[in-house]
């Protein structure tokens, strides 16, 4: 069908008309119109596809023929006649010659058709649209069956079947999925399915993870398959004929989107070779240059060597001048051209013949020509080099039309190109060869990886397969209601896949019995925060099953869980994170690793901010401040351990919404071991990850046959899965293996007497057999023709050690060297002539299986053993070896190594290779940048301070660093026994392996009280072995010894570095190293038990769960209780024992929280301070539980919509990572501000949301579940909204008390007319005759079906409503009976088919009825009761029974029927109880209101408020059911309702704050614009054009443009792009400067001098530089929710506590006499948080305005009497509950004030429907009312998010900026179309700048110093303020790492020019409003003179 949904082919074939769809005949109708008198004589083209462009709609009532919408030829969406068409039936009657694949049922298989629900929405659906045949098909009676595939694919002839009675139906082929869960497993993986799919289906084996390992299946069927283990290490030549062969595999793929991949012509160079960081030279063939350029000598030099050295590339050449000599002055950058040899080089752009995947390119809105092209008919610009090639255009490249050939006016400037270069893919360059595995995830699909031959998958006998959680099938019964986000078939319209996974939730917490392990899960969620970037379903439900799985589990396995989510990685930017090393060279860019995720698992899901005690409260230094935990080094350190981890490619059986083959969403990432950090990790305690570990030259000899060792069965798989070996070793027949030979123990272990187990862990040592006593280790082993692999326990290397050997690959001379510890086993021999002086060695090989690994000893033992020794050879002799059995291998040269030592102290490792031929790998070489922390003694190193220590083995570096020589010295640390435990463990690093693992008698062990000491030669020495137990059960084995690091010739020392990874890394293309995914998942692991195991987790996360429990502000106490719980694993109450006795068991902590008696004791209630106010989301499935909702078993599931845009809450609907609200949230106002206590659920208190919580409450009342008058629902009922007890819109209601249900005549045969002459019945009647016709007396009856009425149900009443047809006046009696039928069928036209019916012993008179006087009246029936109780009582009446009942009698009135009008036909009212006390004769009202009160607020509401609420219900007059409904109502209005804590009336009326008066002042504005998520400000504003300077130093000449150039790298915005303006007069380091391309509305108003910048801003208390900012500034910097809370308060010091600087300038205003207001169009803020009581609070409104507020009250006083429940509370009682009562009182207030206001206004522009865009019309309006409502000052506040840019900032970037100008240039206009420009002020913040230098993910992390722009009529704008810095690194006083740059201008220097402008100006109130201000001197304040004209 394609992504664009189905089309109909509409072809004339006669009178009637066919319709077919994709070719295939779908029906035959009559006619054929469209809906409307426009189009009354439209004819359908037969040659025109009609795209269906909304749901079809199926017959229904509103729709009785259903509906159906098609595009036509203008592209406009367009109805069929509904009246004649509609939606049409399946019919081919006198036509099936059309339709050749036709079953004819018989009536067995006719009958046994069941009816099943289709749609999720709409249950008034007709019924039988839609069937299930639960038998099947007995293929025997049907040879048909046999013409049909055995496989239904999309574009297979659909296939029919006719009925009995004639009708038709089409099979609807529903996707099929498997059960395929941990425990059942796909016995072959899907092989089956994808082999009769021919791949188009994918196999769906999951890969193995720690899920699923040890239940994984080996599968000998013959189609079982499996993810490839390939390592995807393909060659893949960008030659012409690869890059059309991209577009070629994948066009027309149904498995794949079309990629258009092109070599980029055209682009123009225009700039020096000399002031490019990389320039690329065109390699002209093998010819002179015509023309060569007469360069000065020593620039021509300087190229010639350069491009000499520059690789072998074919085409191109890239070169970087650096530090040479290069001058170019007076050429044409673009003609350059130098002779090299034989070879001409022409200078091009630094893109030319760079190969990009340019699809995103070729999309219709991602670029305006081809909308352009589309609109006029032409080629399309991006796609017609592939689809169109030509001789003359071969289709490899793309030409950019930088000069367009035809038609000037669409010349690109090359800036264009730098602006949206981000976005395209880069590959490589033309003629590079890369590596499948390497190239963008969407070119690795299905079709590109089988042309390469790289194995996406394994088929075949022998292979593991495995499930994943919950992976069950689908039951087609059960109907359809979900569906599948796909990127092949577009199957459902609109919005609606968000909201499927928001109903799954619903649904479950709705009706499900666990609601403990829901509110868990639900709590887990709102901590472990994923914020959907994706519509799916099944991924998000997935990611939430953790949280339910492990609901009483334990925390550890539920971070393990989060941290390998693929969602979580998406989210937090992680996701293909790659080390610095990677990138570096794979591409020369300097980028660190992705620091968003090390930030937030650390502040939000185990650790915080800063230390803790375990009673909750902060640990305190010797100054009373906080300390924090950790800092930004300690950041950048974890996120080199968060490299590496990519998402498995797809597979079958689950969700996916693009086409490629690494979109898997579902399952556990894996580690890519190349893209991960190598280096050593600092930890948070001082230490290393890796510390306690054991090390690996320390695993006794042939760890592989001991105690411990664990294998891991692969099948007949022979490549391990964790280590990586050539994928030739899977196939190649001369490969030697590892083959057990029967005689051994392993084997035997392994073999298991054929029994292979998915794990083996061997239980004692082994002695070696045979081949066994060769080898030091081995990697995957043979037993009888199946392989497992060896899994090394979990080591570390010290990074330092002495006797390095060189390491080369084969042929050295161009793979790289590298060293390695010769105690390893980690490289291969080659063995040379003993005689090895000759010039060109080449080696041979003595190993025992192909890919061994061997220690140096081994490696020499073995080539003496053939009589040759290692030696530094030249190659691997290849007619012995071939190449890809060769590694990397021992030499006899030496190695040492030394240390580049940076400012901080930081080292990179470089080594020292002896006789080095060939490259060094970067990554240990001079190049090295991969600095890591290290340990100095006494904190003192090596510096350019201090001349490099005047260390003999040290040399100063150019860049101010050092390197120097190194030795490590080792040693014993204990002598004699420790005195304790806790000594061992707080001095000793080193861990060892169990003793027990060595052979027997290697130590002697001593049992001492708290530790086990192993002596290995009787003293203790540093072969000594400590095991001690921890305070958390862990136990440790510890070595006694400690190494340590020497500067040589220095005094100088640091602990040696652990590390997991080898630092011997693969070579690009020459083959594999020693990083592996088991020492990668290893490492992991180590951080997060880091992590886990913090002091602080226990009583961080306790604080969390106790809030979300129900308790804001836990006493220290019960937070300790709770931290002992999760420390100890258990909990005790009475008898009751809790949890595993595993510390962070989940059922310990939650028993501790809801068994403790500050939860639990009843007089804590009385505590003011006690409780909280409850979610608002639990609010409501609270109340819907607790009053009993039922779904209508119609619609088996709850659509709860847009629930987070009414009230703020709803599962998988987080804006950001810091969930809803904050834990330490404290209200602006009221006695939980004063009180300074956190109430997390207030900061939801905002009048949107709690208009909204109430209407959607309201309206479930009275209206059921719906969208009603702003419900929480959708309207899918047939009738209208009424508040009367019969729920016609909705899809469920309460069902508490009596329960109203209702049924309509549904259908024509549903009522009937009878006469009683002759019998004769009429089913089509277009109105009923009751009594007597014209004719006879008659007999009238009505089917209702679906009655909604359970068995021993009491029936309180029951009528029917009639609407009038005919008016009449004559006397009428009737009677009524029922038909005692359990079922009653339809009515039929056989004669006496309603009188000859049985009928009821009740009957009901209904005499003396009143005239039916006007048409479309109601009028109801007696009470019908008694005949329905008498149907109810019957033994086989079910839930859903229909009821006929028969009416005749004397006179006549006629009511409507429902072939007269099916929307007012006769309607059946039951009202209902299940409990005798429910009736109404059975409770008075205050019996039911009490009941409520215990229902709804757990019997807190206190007794005042019942009788309001009693005094209330009176006034309905009687009728219990709607005093009810508003006693439901107000109860939910009450405080005792949404808090947990008692609340009492203080009898006091809530007054309004008092009003301020009017004033003539003249009117301003304040907007307030908050870029939320830290706003990458330099490249907002960037230097453009710098004078150069010259370094008094050194002597050489730079500029600020060229260090913002270095440090940004390639995310830079240069010059080339950015819009410039000038800054000649604002004193900064350049004359001008770039504004982003996205912002021309921003350069304007700079130019018009409307607008001015403020650089490097920032948060400070008083100036600081790198040497005091942490002492001097008092926050948790570069925390995105502290920075944002700061930056908003601007009052460090909290010395006006929980007030924002517009708050505080509020108050001042008003002390001043303006008449003032503040708004926030972005949820409650801070910002705007003034002092309690000086002024009104904030008034807070959503972006699209204000809903109307209980537009239909179900009282007259409805309003004052929710008032009056909510007046002030006594001060003693609960400050929750006054902080709600004061919060709804306001709401209402503020909303009655607004509403009517913003209704009359009128804008002049039209504002983009944008987020900023429709904040900013939001202000315009406010602006617009300001003299309606009496104010001169209006504070407003705005923001927009998406600015984290951790991943993709160039294009993150762009979108953002181009909303922002959008939002700006409408707001600007508006305000001068109002005249108020010159009085209004914008003003723009973030939390924080981010780094300078970028990530790996080409984004940028969290900086400080930013820059600010404000705009406005009457500033002084068009310049630069503060101090834009003219130096980024660290050398600068106020450069910090990667590019943070220190603040030098203050928020409050903005801020204090602002304050004058708007009025304030005495130098006291000024203090008031800015605190810190006092702290500046007054040059560094900004004032109305230096902002205003």
């Amino acid at each position: 069908v394609g992504t664009s949904g189905p089309t109909f082919d509409y072809i004339k074939v006669f009178s009637p008309t066919l319709l077919s769809i994709d070719g295939y005949a779908r029906t035959v109708v009559s006619a054929l119109m469209l809906s409307g008198e426009r189009f009354t004589d439209y004819v359908f083209n037969e040659n025109h596809s009609y795209e269906l462009c909304e749901d079809p709609y199926a017959p229904q009532t509103r729709f009785p023929n259903g509906r159906l919408k098609v595009r036509i030829e203008s592209g406009a969406c367009r109805e069929v006649n509904r009246r004649l068409v509609g939606n049409p039936k399946v019919d081919f009657t006198s036509y099936d010659y059309l339709v050749p694949l036709v079953f004819d049922f018989d009536e067995v298989e006719t009958s046994s058709l069941v009816s099943t629900i289709e749609n999720l929405d709409y249950f008034n659906v007709e019924p039988d649209q839609e069937f299930v045949l639960p038998g099947g098909l007995d293929s025997s009676a049907y040879p048909l069956c046999d013409d049909l595939p055995g496989i239904t694919s999309q574009s297979d002839a659909p296939v029919f079947a006719r009925l009995t009675d004639g009708s038709w139906i089409q099979w609807d082929p529903k996707l099929k999925l498997e059960l395929n869960t941990i425990d059942s497993p796909v016995i072959d993986g899907g092989g089956e399915i994808n082999f009769l799919t021919e791949g188009k289906t994918k196999c769906m084996n999951a890969p193995r993870n720690f899920w699923n390992e040890d239940s994984c299946v080996f599968s000998t069927d013959e189609n079982a398959c499996s993810l490839s283990s390939s390592a995807q290490r393909a060659d893949v030549i960008l030659d012409y004929d690869n890059i059309i062969r991209f577009f070629q595999l994948t066009e027309g793929s149904k498995d794949s989107t079309t990629r258009y991949v092109y070599a980029i012509l055209g682009l123009v160079v225009d700039d020096s070779p000399c002031n490019l960081e990389t320039s690329r030279w065109e390699l002209l063939a093998n010819t002179n240059c015509a023309n060569p350029s007469n360069l000065m000598e020593e620039t021509k030099n300087t190229f010639i060597q350069l491009l000499s050295d520059s690789g072998e590339n074919p085409f191109v050449r890239d070169i970087q001048v650096g530090n040479e000599f290069c001058d170019t002055t007076g050429f044409n950058p673009a003609q350059i051209e130098v002779q090299v040899d034989g070879n001409c080089f022409k200078h091009v752009h630094p893109a030319h013949l760079s190969v990009f995947d340019m699809t995103d390119w070729s999309y219709s809105d991602a670029h305006p020509g081809n909308m352009q092209a589309e609109a006029n008919g032409h080629e399309h610009p991006i796609r017609k080099w592939a689809e169109n090639k030509t001789d003359e255009h071969p289709g490899w490249y793309l030409i950019y039309p930088s000069s367009h050939p035809s038609d000037p006016s669409f010349n690109h400037p090359i800036s264009r190109w730098d602006t949206y270069r981000s976005k395209l893919d880069y590959i490589g360059r033309l003629g590079d060869t890369v590596q499948f595995r390497d190239l963008p995830n969407s070119l690795r699909a299905h079709e590109i990886a089988t042309y390469y031959g790289v194995p996406l998958e394994t088929l075949g006998p022998g292979v593991l397969v495995c499930g994943s959680f919950d992976e069950v099938p689908n039951d087609p019964s059960l109907g359809s209601i979900f569906d599948l986000r796909s990127p092949y078939q577009r199957t459902t319209f609109g919005g609606n896949f968000e909201q499927q996974r928001e109903v799954v939730w619903s649904t479950i917490v709705l009706f499900e019995d666990d609601q403990l392990c829901q509110r868990m899960a639900w709590a887990l969620a709102q901590i472990l925060v994923v914020v959907a970037g994706s519509v799916m379903t099944e991924p998000f439900v997935g990611y939430y099953d953790i949280m339910v799985r492990n609901c009483f589990g334990n925390y550890r396995d539920v971070l393990r869980e989060i941290s390998y989510s693929p969602l979580m990685a998406e989210h937090l930017s992680y996701l293909d994170s790659r080390s610095h090393a990677y990138v570096y060279e794979s591409n020369g860019q300097v980028t660190y690793a992705d620091e968003n995720f090390a930030r937030e698992i650390m502040q939000l899901f185990t650790i915080g901010l800063v230390w803790l005690n375990q009673d909750g409260t902060p640990k305190l230094d010797a100054n009373g401040k906080q300390i924090e935990v950790y800092s930004n080094e300690d950041i950048m350190s974890f996120a080199r351990a968060w490299t590496g981890f990519r998402k498995y490619q797809d597979r079958g059986n689950i969700e996916n919404e693009q086409a490629c083959s690494t979109c898997n969403r579902q399952d556990p990432m894996f580690i890519d071991k190349d893209r991960r950090d190598v280096f050593p990790k600092s930890d948070l305690l001082g230490g290393y990850i890796g510390d306690r570990y054991p090390l690996c030259v320390d695993l006794p000899d042939k760890m592989f046959l001991r105690k411990g060792a664990k294998y891991r069965f692969l099948g007949s798989n022979p490549l391990p899965e964790l280590m990586e070996d050539n994928d030739k070793f899977a196939t190649n027949p001369t490969i030697k293996r590892m083959i057990l030979d029967s005689g051994s123990g392993l084997y035997k272990k392994l073999y298991n007497n054929g029994v292979y187990l998915n794990t083996v862990i061997l239980s004692n040592n082994y002695d070696c057999f045979l081949d066994e006593c060769e080898v030091d280790t081995v990697r995957v082993v043979n037993v009888e023709g199946l392989y497992y692999e060896y899994v090394r326990p979990a080591c570390v290397e010290q990074s330092f050690y002495n006797g390095a050997k060189k390491l080369v690959k084969n042929r050295t001379g161009n793979a790289p060297n590298t060293c390695a510890n010769p105690r390893l086993p980690t490289a291969m021999e080659a063995c040379c002539p003993l005689d090895a002086s000759i010039s060109r060695i080449k080696a041979t090989r003595n190993y025992i299986y192909d890919g061994e690994r061997m220690t140096y000893g081994r490696a020499n033992k073995n080539c003496v053993s053939i009589g040759r020794k290692l030696c530094d050879f030249e190659a691997i002799d290849s007619s012995i070896i071939p190449e890809f059995k060769t590694g990397y291998h021992w030499t006899a040269a030496k190695c040492s190594i030394e240390i580049k030592i940076d400012q901080e102290g930081h080292v990179a490792i470089v080594y020292n290779i002896e006789n080095r031929r060939g490259d060094q790998a970067l990554h240990i070489s001079e190049e090295s940048l991969n600095y890591f922390k290290v340990y100095w003694e006494s904190n003192e190193y090596p510096n350019r301070f201090n001349n490099c220590g005047n260390a003999s083995g040290c040399t100063a570096l150019s860049g101010g660093g050092c390197q120097c020589e190194t030795a490590v010295a080792e040693g014993a640390v204990f002598f004699s026994k420790p005195s304790s435990a806790d000594e061992i463990l707080s001095t000793l690093l080193i861990g060892s392996m169990n003793p027990e693992v060595f052979d027997d008698g290697t130590f002697i062990k001593q049992k001492e009280a708290e530790f086990t000491v192993y002596l290995k030669n009787g003293v203790y020495d540093s072969d000594t072995v400590f095991e001690v137990v921890d305070d958390m059960s862990r136990t440790f084995f510890m070595k006694n010894a400690f190494s340590r690091v020497k500067v040589v010739g220095g005094n100088f020392y640091f602990r040696n570095a652990p590390h997991f990874m080898s630092m011997i890394a693969d070579s690009k293309p020459y083959g594999i190293g020693e990083t592996t995914r088991r020492d990668a998942e290893y490492e992991t692991e180590a951080v997060l038990d880091h992590y886990f195991y913090h002091p602080n987790v226990a009583p961080f996360l306790c604080i969390h769960f106790i809030k979300r429990f129900g308790i804001s502000n836990p006493s220290p106490r019960y937070v300790e209780k709770c931290a002992v719980a999760f420390h100890n694993g258990t909990y005790s109450s009475g008898s009751h024992s809790y949890g595993s006795g595993l510390y962070g068991d989940l059922s310990a902590l939650i028993a501790s929280i809801a068994l403790d008696r500050e939860a639990r004791t009843p007089v804590l209630d009385a505590d003011p301070a006690h409780g909280s106010l409850r979610e608002p989301i639990l609010k409501v499935i609270g109340f819907m539980r607790a009053l009993k909702f039922e779904q209508d078993p119609r619609v088996p599931t709850t659509k709860l919509i847009f629930m987070n845009e009414k009230i703020g809450q709803m599962a998988h609907s987080f804006e950001t990572v810091f969930s809803f609200f904050s834990s330490d949230h404290i209200p602006n106002n009221g006695p939980l501000h004063f009180a300074s206590l956190t109430s997390p659920e207030s900061a939801k208190l905002e009048m949107p949301l709690t208009i909204g919580l109430l209407n959607g409450i309201f309206s479930l009342v009275k209206y059921g579940l719906s969208g009603c008058n702003n419900g929480f629902g959708m309207n899918s009922g047939s009738g209208s909204c009424k508040d009367d007890g019969l729920y016609e819109k909705a899809i469920g209601a309460l069902r508490f008390g009596p329960v109203t249900v209702s049924s309509r005549v549904t259908s024509s045969s549903d009522d009937a007319e009878q006469r009683s002459d002759n019998g004769s019945v009429r089913v089509a009647s277009r109105d009923l005759s009751l009594g007597e016709s014209k004719r006879s007396s008659q007999w009238v009856g009505m089917r209702f079906t679906n009655i909604q009425v359970p068995k021993k149900a009491i029936v309180i009443g029951a009528y029917i409503e009639f609407e009038v047809d005919e008016i009449d006046k004559k006397a009428t009696s009737l009677s009524i009976r029922g038909e005692p039928v359990d079922n009653p069928s339809e009515f039929s036209t056989e004669n006496y088919n309603i009188s000859n019916r049985l009928l009821t012993n009740a009957m009901v008179s209904w005499d003396d009825i009143p005239a039916w006087e006007k048409i479309s009246d109601k009028h109801k029936t007696p009470d019908l009761s008694h005949i329905i109780q008498e149907l109810v009582d019957r033994s086989g009446w079910v839930l859903g029974n229909s009821v006929v009942l028969i009416i005749n009698g004397t006179g006549t009135r006629v009511a409507e029927a429902w072939d007269g009008d099916p929307k007012n036909a006769p309607l059946l009212v039951v009202t209902y109880s299940t409990d005798d006390e429910s009736a109404p004769t059975g409770r008075s009202t205050s019996e039911i209101i009490d009941n409520l009160a215990t229902l709804l607020t757990a019997g807190r509401l206190n007794t005042e408020r019942k009788e309001h609420i009693l005094e209330a219900v009176k006034s309905t007059g009687g009728d219990v059911q709607a005093g009810l409904r508003l006693a439901e109502q107000l109860v939910v209005t009450t405080p005792e309702f949404h808090t947990t804590s008692l609340s009492a009336p203080s009898g006091e009326n809530r007054q309004k704050q008092r009003a301020q008066s009017s004033s003539t002042d003249e009117y301003k504005s304040i907007v307030y614009l908050y870029f939320d998520g830290g706003c990458d400000s330099f490249n907002m504003l960037a230097p453009y054009s710098c004078p150069d300077i010259i370094d008094p130093v050194s002597g050489k000449t730079s500029n600020t443009y060229d260090k913002y150039l270095a440090i940004r790298e390639h995310v830079a915005l240069t010059s080339k792009i950015s819009l410039e303006i000038d800054a000649s007069d604002s004193s900064q380091p350049c004359t001008s400067f770039g504004i982003h391309p996205n912002l021309p509305t921003l350069r304007d108003l700079y130019n018009e001098r409307s607008a001015l910048f403020v650089a490097n801003a920032g948060l400070l208390l008083k100036p600081v530089d790198k040497t005091n900012y942490r002492e001097q500034t008092p926050t948790q910097l570069f925390s995105h929710n502290t920075l944002s809370r700061e930056t908003k308060q601007v009052d460090l010091n909290e010395e006006i506590s929980g007030t924002g600087v517009l708050g505080r300038l509020n108050d001042a205003l008003a002390e001043f006499g303006y008449s003032t207001s503040m708004f926030s169009i972005s949820g409650s803020t801070i910002t705007l948080a003034g002092q309690p009581g000086v002024t009104p609070p904030q008034s807070v409104l959503r972006r699209t305005g204000l809903d109307s507020f209980n537009s239909e009250p179900s009282s007259m006083n409805m309003k004052d009497t929710i008032k009056k429940l909510n007046n002030v509370t006594n001060k003693d009682y609960g400050f929750m509950s006054e902080t709600w009562a004061y919060g709804l009182y306001e709401a209402m207030d503020q909303h009655s004030a607004l509403y009517d206001a913003l209704d009359q206004v009128s804008l002049s522009q039209s504002f983009p429907a944008t987020n900023l865009g429709n904040q900013l019309s939001t202000v315009a309006e406010l602006i617009q009312t300001h003299t309606q409502r009496g104010t001169n000052r209006d504070l407003f506040y705005v923001s927009l998010g998406g600015f984290d840019t951790h991943a993709d900032v160039g294009p993150a970037l762009a979108a953002r900026f181009d909303e922002v100008d959008g939002a700006l240039s409408a707001f600007v206009n508006e305000m001068k179309a109002q005249g108020l420009w010159a009085q209004t002020t914008l003003v723009q913040f973030s939390d924080f700048a981010r780094t300078l230098s970028p990530n790996s993910g080409n984004g940028t992390d969290h900086g400080w110093g930013q820059n600010v722009f404000i705009m406005g009529g009457s500033l002084n704008g068009g310049k630069i303020m503060g101090n834009y810095p003219d130096e980024f690194s660290e050398k600068s006083s106020i450069g910090l790492s990667r590019g943070r740059l220190i603040p030098t201008t203050p928020w409050d220097a903005i801020w204090n020019g602002i304050a004058q402008w708007c009025g304030v100006t005495t130098e006291s109130d000024l203090d008031k409003i800015l605190p810190m201000r006092k702290n500046f001197p007054p040059t560094h304040l900004f004032n109305i003179s230096d902002l205003y004209t």
